[in-house]
């Protein structure tokens, strides 16, 4: 899937790159030979002589030649407000469902040119997962959950199939976008005897050496969208795209095993490390079919796991790393005089 992004976008940025030569050939060609036509013009005297430091006679005053005629674009600033959704996908099931893991925040645009722009940045949003409601029976078995916080910083850069200007048609284009996102989180999980959310990096729960992973990480976010001008001064945007994430941690869920539970430092570590044997709605048959596996720990003590996740097996049966779907939807408006094309 990361591939097939990787290799749309790349399609669509060599075909603009295409596009554009082709365009600018035409416009070459016929600036030449509009200026060969321009003596037959009615009304326009040929000059024949004409010194470069000569000024122009007064019949051309106002008909510059074609191929002198240049429009400079000065860049602008924009600000907008985002709202959407934003999904995970990782070890820990999840099910998308409209209307619930809202993100907002907010953006500034820089427009270098009628086709390309800068976006800074900034959203909150919260993700989730929980196995129980998984139809896969593997799923409801592993019976893991949680809740995470994610606050991202973003640099993107935005390319338009067609020149967007305020003061021009269309009012419309599509676009792709990349760049990089810098963001924070800090997966949880509830306690329903402390009626709190305890946070899951703490209780090492594969094992890890204190402090454990990062609760900072980078993503790579690539995606599509379009946008319109609907009034003067205003501008809606609907993008969509995918976060690559460079960590396999937002879920608390990693590329580490189930570790041996006498290993682990207290029994809330013991407890959110391996929960095939809490209480649940398949527990009985799951037992009854898988069977319970049972061993002696280094202290002494006899710890039980559901059979199949024992110490030693994979805790993340995932491959990969996670990822989040995005979704925004952008007002945005600028300040100042309308952005227009200016004679150079």
């Amino acid at each position: 899937m990361q591939k097939l992004w990787i290799t749309l976008c790349c399609m669509l940025v060599v075909a603009k790159i295409v596009q554009g030569q082709q365009l600018q050939q035409s416009r070459f060609f016929n600036a030449n030979k509009t200026s060969v036509l321009e003596k037959e013009r009615p009304g326009l005297t040929p000059f024949i002589g004409l010194k470069a430091t000569d000024k122009y006679p007064e019949n051309l005053k106002g008909q510059g030649m074609p191929f002198k005629q240049k429009a400079l674009f000065m860049p602008y600033f924009s600000f907008g407000i985002s709202s959407g959704f934003m999904h995970y996908q990782g070890d820990v099931y999840s099910q998308f469902q409209f209307g619930s893991n809202i993100t907002y925040g907010a953006s500034l645009f820089l427009h270098f040119m009628p086709y390309l722009r800068a976006r800074a940045s900034f959203a909150v949003g919260s993700i989730g997962g929980n196995d129980s409601q998984s139809p896969d029976i593997e799923r409801r078995a592993q019976n893991l959950n949680f809740r995470n916080r994610i606050q991202e910083f973003s640099i993107t850069g935005e390319f338009d199939f067609f020149p967007f200007m305020p003061d021009k048609t269309p009012k419309g284009s599509g676009f792709i976008y990349a760049g990089f996102t810098f963001f924070k989180h800090n997966p949880q999980s509830f306690n329903q005897f402390s009626n709190a959310y305890l946070n899951l990096r703490d209780l090492t729960t594969e094992g890890q050496d204190l402090p454990g992973y990062s609760l900072t990480s980078t993503a790579i976010p690539i995606g599509i969208g379009g946008r319109f001008q609907f009034a003067k001064r205003w501008t809606v945007s609907l993008r969509g795209g995918i976060r690559l994430l460079l960590t396999d941690y937002v879920d608390d869920v990693g590329k580490g095993n189930y570790p041996s539970l006498d290993a682990l430092p207290s029994n809330l570590s013991r407890q959110y490390a391996n929960r095939t044997l809490e209480q649940s709605a398949d527990l009985t048959n799951l037992t009854s079919e898988r069977g319970v596996f049972s061993y002696t720990g280094t202290d002494g003590n006899i710890y039980q796991n559901l059979a199949g996740f024992e110490p030693g097996t994979p805790r993340g049966r995932v491959s990969g790393n996670d990822r989040l779907f995005v979704v925004q939807l952008t007002i945005s408006t600028y300040f100042g005089k309308i952005p227009r094309l200016l004679p150079n």
